[in-house]
């Protein structure tokens, strides 16, 4: 599991942004991502979002060893984590990686 310890930069309500993970350093040379599936949370110590996973528009984007989803962020307040689950055809177990995303602006 892999955790940059980096966050990326908030986003205004309403905002459509692009997010992704490099997974370079994971995956073995020559290797490319399969398959993603992307996962949206608030923390329990923000603003509630009880629909984040609805946030998520589209399907996953896979560029070689990156993987890339679409958000709209819709709730002020809110802290977000981001997990993304990418697999390789050779892979065990699977690859994560998690980020912040926090949403500014009013309810």
């Amino acid at each position: 599991m892999s955790y940059t310890g980096e966050d990326f930069t908030d986003a205004d309500v309403g905002e459509e942004e692009f997010y992704g993970f490099n997974f370079i350093k994971d995956i073995p040379a020559g290797e490319t991502i399969d398959s993603v599936e992307f996962f949206l949370r608030s923390y329990p110590n923000s603003a509630s979002d009880p629909d984040a996973q609805t946030r998520l528009l589209g399907s996953p984007i896979i560029i070689g060893t990156r993987a890339i989803q679409k958000i709209k962020i819709e709730v002020g307040g809110v802290r977000y984590k981001l997990k993304c689950i990418a697999t390789t055809a050779t892979s065990k177990p699977a690859l994560h990686s998690f980020f912040n995303v926090n949403s500014e602006g009013g309810c």
